[in-house]
Parts: structure tokens; C-alpha cells; sequence
């Protein structure tokens, strides 16, 4: 059992080592990003007055960057629209009422996974602007203290994020997003008998903030047949036309696959 508690510390301290690196890169990159624009600014200066290509270009580098930003805007905009509204895309809720069953070093793997899931939404529906982005709402905050602090270490501008942050769990929260409409709330679970073969709009999807490198069994689904909620599994075998090993997904691995 101590040996069990040494490797989930020792593993703990990797992934905050990690985590701490990661902060370091975007810093340092920023820093590269402003010194570059600081130094073509001061080239320019010193050159003389530019040529009628080298201004188009220079057009044409301002416009993609707004083009890029704007494109975001539009992104987050659409992820803010109120969960009444079924007709904006699909609608995820993350369930983070699961924080017990799991150790440090799951919890701060768990926070990486949901940056992933935002940051996943905003650069795939932004390169596609046809796209509906996935509006996706943080449940159950008040049973995941440590989660939450962890996903702010990380994320600094989370408050600005355009994702519902909902202290009460997903059964509770999810009716009270959407009222007066009563969609049809279906937990996703690796342990589920049948498969999600289709996906509407008049649904909201529930996937299980848990990370798990011990595979608790039937977490998910317990908390369906608890609640009496449908409860389904990705196809995952269905799709690869064969009987996998695990089917457990990560969030970022599940909301991506929605």
C-alpha cells in the first residue's frame, strides 16, 4: 500500500513538474513572439519607407491575425448562448462530482484534460467556420474544490472562458440550464451495454470528469442508474469493427470525438 501511495505522489510531482514546464514554454514564447514584433518594427523604421510589396504584405500578415481573432470571437459567442436554445449545436456538461475517487496526480491530469477540451473547441470550430462549436458547462464545481484550483493554475483567464461553471451536479444542473425546455440527458460511459450511434441536438451529453489510472469500473454508469438517467457508450468498436481492450477515453479524447 505505501509503495501504491510513493508512485501516485512521485506521479503527482511529474505532472505539476510538467505543468510548471508548460506555463514556462507559453511565458518564454509570448516574450520570443513580442521581441520579434519589437524588432521587425524597429527594421522597418530603420529601412526607410516600404515598398508597395512589402506593405501588401504586411497587409496581408495584420489581416490574417484579425481574421484569426475575430474568428474566435465568433467562436466563443457562439459557446455563450444560452442552453434554452437547442438549436446552436450540442450541448456537454462535464460531471466534476467525482473528485474523491481520485488521487493528486489524477486531479491535476484531470484539469490538463478539460484546458485540452475548451482549447480543442475553440481551434478546430474556428478553422471551420460552418462549425457549431460544443457549449460546454463545468458541473458538480462544488464537490471538485482542488480540480477547479488546479484548472485556474493552469488557466488563468478561466473566468473569461465562455464554458457554465455550475456549483450543483449534473442532474440538478443541467434541468435548470435548459428550462423551460427538457432535454434528454445521456451519461457517456466506457461501461454502458449499448452504443451512441446518433447525436441531436435535443440532448445534452454528460461526460465524467474522472481520471482514473486504476480503472474504477461502472463510476460513470453507476451514477446513471442512480439518477435513471440513459446511459451510453462511445462506439468505438463499432467504428473499428472489433471487441478493444479499453474503451475508456480521456475528456479531452471524448468531447473531441462528439
Amino acid at each position: 500500500m505505501s509503495s501504491c501511495f510513493a508512485n501516485s505522489n512521485r506521479r503527482s510531482r511529474q505532472l505539476e513538474l510538467r505543468a510548471d514546464r508548460r506555463r514556462l514554454a507559453r511565458a518564454r514564447k509570448k516574450e520570443a513572439e513580442k521581441s520579434a514584433r519589437a524588432a521587425v518594427r524597429a527594421s522597418l523604421c530603420s529601412n526607410g519607407p516600404a515598398t508597395a510589396a512589402e506593405l501588401r504584405a504586411r497587409w496581408e500578415l495584420t489581416a490574417e491575425r484579425q481574421r484569426a481573432k475575430a474568428e474566435r470571437e465568433r467562436v466563443k459567442n457562439v459557446m455563450r448562448i444560452p442552453w434554452y436554445e437547442p438549436a446552436a449545436g450540442l450541448r456537454v456538461a462535464i460531471d466534476l462530482g467525482m473528485e474523491d475517487l481520485m488521487v493528486s496526480c489524477e486531479i491535476t491530469s484531470l484539469a490538463s484534460q478539460i484546458t485540452n477540451s475548451y482549447a480543442q473547441v475553440l481551434k478546430r470550430c474556428a478553422a471551420r467556420s460552418s462549425w457549431y462549436p460544443l457549449r460546454l458547462a463545468l458541473t458538480g464545481i462544488e464537490d471538485a474544490p482542488e480540480t477547479m484550483r488546479r484548472i485556474r493554475s493552469s488557466a488563468s483567464d478561466l473566468d473569461r472562458w465562455p464554458v457554465a461553471s455550475v456549483l450543483a451536479e449534473f442532474s440538478q444542473a443541467v434541468p435548470a440550464m435548459c428550462a423551460p425546455a427538457r432535454p434528454q440527458l445521456v451519461v457517456l460511459s466506457p461501461d454502458a451495454e449499448k452504443p451512441l450511434l446518433e447525436l441531436s441536438t435535443n440532448c445534452v451529453y454528460v461526460i465524467g470528469g474522472l481520471c482514473d489510472y486504476r480503472r474504477i469500473a461502472n463510476a460513470t454508469r453507476d451514477r446513471a442508474a442512480a439518477r435513471q438517467l440513459c446511459c451510453r457508450r462511445l462506439p468505438l468498436r463499432e467504428t473499428f469493427h472489433t471487441k478493444l481492450s479499453v474503451e475508456i477515453l480521456t475528456v479531452d479524447q471524448a468531447s473531441r470525438w462528439i
